[in-house]
């Protein structure tokens, strides 16, 4: 079969990318690399000058017709490195494995226009598929990258403590949007994301202001943060992004916001909850580690590992 890639456009593109990302965060689906609230997370948390989706997301279906429902997409993080996210449906057919062939041959394409010697891919530990693609085409596995935390939701979570004067909740308004900025900048700094792009974020498809949480001190300082992204179709939470400032850090304010985090996921109607912290980008090793025993102290189990697929090649081959 012959497929099909173009690359991101308009609001279809991203309810199509919304709808397979649900679909493969269902229930028994074991190997969803995105989940919805990450497709808007990375899509609108930096302004249209710093990442135009028509250069990072590319599309991939079994048909060039409008409607065609989409097979997979692969998410470009630069050059020499990508994401790939197959529809459930074609993991159960031969189709898999040949649209893995493509994606891989097309990103390294990609990677040698923009002069890489290097390609990267992440794959799950226990994903078959993609580790037999990735090996047919002389990938070799490195070191865990990333480590998929989950857990159910199926008993009480108890409000958290606080010390006294402190409180967690919601961004209250407008005039609390640049201090929010702020300490997304002062956590992973340095960081791109601006006021422009918290805007953006915030009119975004599946986005709550009730889920875009702060732990704040008596004087006002914003001291640790989250965003929940509620998935209804599979009655499933995420956690993108958690950060706590450095200022604030081994206090037990970054458990602090993830529990209530916790708690107003499971008032929607949430069942499970998850997170997915590495040590990739601007995180030094000692931030990556802490972030694990975050969430194992919140009651988060790790359940799967992203390995990081690697190969290379000499310059000057085309």
């Amino acid at each position: 079969m012959a497929f099909h890639v173009r690359y991101y456009t308009d609001d279809h593109d991203l309810d199509a990318l919304l709808a397979l990302t649900a679909a493969a965060s269902t229930s028994g689906a074991r190997h969803g690399y995105y989940e919805p609230g990450d497709v808007v997370w990375q899509l609108f948390q930096w302004p249209p000058s710093v990442f135009d989706p028509a250069e990072h997301v590319w599309l991939w279906r079994d048909d060039d017709e409008p409607g065609a429902p989409l097979a997979g997409f692969a998410w470009v993080d630069g050059p020499g490195e990508a994401i790939f996210q197959l529809h459930p449906r074609m993991r159960e057919t031969e189709q898999g494995s040949a649209l893995l062939d493509a994606m891989i041959m097309w990103s390294e394409e990609r990677a040698r226009q923009a002069n890489a010697t290097r390609m990267e891919i992440p794959a799950l530990a226990d994903d078959a598929l993609y580790d037999a693609a990735l090996q047919r085409h002389g990938y070799t596995r490195g070191k865990p990258s990333e480590i998929v935390f989950q857990q159910r939701l199926d008993d009480p979570i108890p409000a958290p403590t606080l010390p006294d004067g402190w409180t967690v909740r919601h961004i209250a308004d407008l005039a609390e949007y640049d201090q929010r900025v702020e300490l997304h900048r002062a956590v992973w700094r340095p960081s791109r994301v601006t006021l422009e792009a918290y805007e953006r974020l915030r009119a975004a498809p599946l986005y709550r202001p009730d889920l875009d949480l702060v732990v704040v001190s008596p004087e006002g300082a914003f001291a640790a943060y989250c965003i929940c992204w509620y998935d209804a179709a599979n009655h499933a939470g995420e956690f993108e992004p958690v950060g706590v400032h450095r200022d604030f850090r081994r206090r037990g304010f970054g458990k602090i916001v993830v529990q209530e985090g916790l708690r107003r996921l499971q008032a929607l109607g949430a069942t499970l909850a998850s997170v997915t912290p590495g040590a990739s980008g601007n995180s030094e090793k000692f931030v990556a580690a802490a972030a694990h025993a975050l969430y194992a102290s919140a009651g988060f189990t790790a359940v799967n590992y992203w390995y990081a697929y690697s190969r290379e090649w000499g310059s000057d081959q085309g």
